[in-house]
């Protein structure tokens, strides 16, 4: 069993770096000094003994959501042991995260010198010259540099590249599961269509067969996206022209909201969640299946946050579409974490500093067991046999990845999801139909592509 993880693992990164890798390399310099047995890289401190705080010196401020705010809080822990200079961790609430950081970055206060931000985000803020490009400090010698040769999937650091220039490093890439009931669901569905059978076999007085994620401003797109392009949907065409409203798009979307509206097999309160609801929907036997991020799986496993369902249950790969010649077309939404420098910060050098050695292995080390982001990109620590051990989904993450699929890179992105988001709420809640619901989507992403200077 250890050695199919270990091989799950290798696979991993192979598919990533395949699939993923960069079509130009990021031209900076890695440092090669030779190791030596119980020091620590350059990548985690600095050349020189640890300077001793003095008064004037500023800490580096991380904002980061709650989730993942134990592991950055132990990393700047040890940080703060090997070099003497102090970093500050202000926890975020996932709901507000995106407002929150956006309105910090467009008043340029410098509040927040590193940010936590998903790659769909990069292309916006980096064109609105809020965020700080990494290329100079990259090439500064004088500064600790990340250990490339680490890197588990060069396609992730690709995605915070814009226009040449690398505007963060990631954290980890996440998608999402199917988990299901074993003592209740014999064999997972393959398909949507069986999916749907099933949700209808597990409705009863005590729990639905499903549930959905629903909530605005944008939780519910990234819900629906994965039926969405599973049907064969496609957001923009090679011109950059919006397809939403094509008919496997409102296919897609009669589908979903049809689950409550027409079959009633999630509950009628899906229009408020998201990750916590549908958590503690199947945590709590609410719900027989589930839609959930890998995140989830160690919540599920452990008897005393899911004391109900812990032994019960099991997680595989979407369903798909079943298309005419019989093959199941599968599409999983991913998802890049990282962290990018506030261009108003005032204290860069320090801040770089510090990201290079919370992205690196002795950083990452800590988000698979103090947060909730465990598939890090680190070569390093994903081998790591008690890492291995203490992540059985590993497996399941290898297999999900061949059907990995991400937003458009533009700079409308933010914008295109929470249009997708409103459009979709509004079919979920039956104020339009899925039809006039994806033609005002179509419509809305047009003018925002127009308004962008893409046409």
């Amino acid at each position: 069993m250890y050695a199919k993880k270990v091989i799950a693992i290798l696979l991993f990164a192979a598919v990533l770096l395949g699939a993923c890798a960069p079509t130009t390399p990021v031209s900076t310099e890695v440092s090669n000094a030779p190791a030596q047995p119980a020091q620590p890289t350059q990548a985690e401190q600095p050349a020189e003994a640890p300077e001793q705080p003095t008064e004037e010196a500023k800490p580096v401020v991380v904002s980061v959501w709650v989730t993942d705010a134990p592991a950055v809080r132990k990393a700047a822990e040890e940080y703060e042991k090997l070099t003497g200079k102090k970093v500050i961790v202000e926890e975020i609430a996932r709901e507000v995260l995106q407002e929150k950081e956006k309105t910090e970055l467009t008043s340029k206060t410098g509040a927040y010198d590193l940010l936590w931000v998903p790659s769909e985000w990069v292309a916006e803020l980096a064109e609105g010259q809020l965020l700080e490009p990494l290329n100079p400090y990259m090439e500064n010698s004088s500064l600790p540099q990340p250990d490339q040769a680490d890197w588990a999937s060069p396609g992730a650091v690709e995605a915070y590249n814009y226009k040449g220039n690398l505007y963060g490093f990631p954290v980890a890439l996440d998608t999402v599961f199917l988990y299901y009931r074993t003592d209740l669901i014999e064999k997972a569905p393959e398909t949507w269509d069986e999916y749907l059978q099933v949700a209808k076999e597990q409705t009863n007085d005590q729990r639905y067969g499903a549930t959905l994620f629903g909530k605005l401003p944008e939780s519910i797109a990234w819900d629906f996206i994965n039926y969405f392009w599973s049907f064969g949907g496609e957001i923009l065409d090679e011109n950059f022209r919006p397809t939403v409203n094509s008919p496997e798009g409102v296919a897609s979307l009669t589908y979903f909201t049809d689950l409550l509206n027409k079959e009633q097999v999630v509950s009628p309160g899906v229009s408020t969640y998201e990750y916590p609801e549908v958590l503690a929907a199947f945590q709590q036997d609410k719900a027989a299946m589930v839609l959930q991020w890998n995140a989830a799986y160690a919540d599920f496993g452990n008897p005393e946050a899911s004391p109900a369902i812990y032994d019960k249950f099991n997680a595989t790969v979407l369903p798909g579409k079943q298309m005419e010649d019989g093959t199941i077309n599968r599409k999983v939404i991913g998802h890049v974490w990282g962290f990018v420098m506030n261009a108003s910060s005032q204290n860069k050098e320090e801040a770089y500093s510090f990201l290079v050695y919370l992205t690196g292995k002795e950083g990452l080390k800590y988000f698979p067991t103090d947060g909730a982001s465990i598939n890090v990109n680190s070569k390093a620590v994903l081998s790591d046999p008690a890492m291995i051990e203490a992540h059985p989904e590993f497996e399941l993450l290898n297999e999900s990845f061949q059907y990995l699929q991400l937003w458009p890179t533009t700079t409308a992105t933010s914008q295109i999801i929470l249009t997708i988001a409103q459009e979709a709420s509004s079919a979920l809640v039956g104020s339009k139909t899925p039809q006039q619901a994806m033609d005002d989507a179509n419509k809305a992403i047009d003018d925002l592509m127009q308004q962008a200077g893409y046409y």
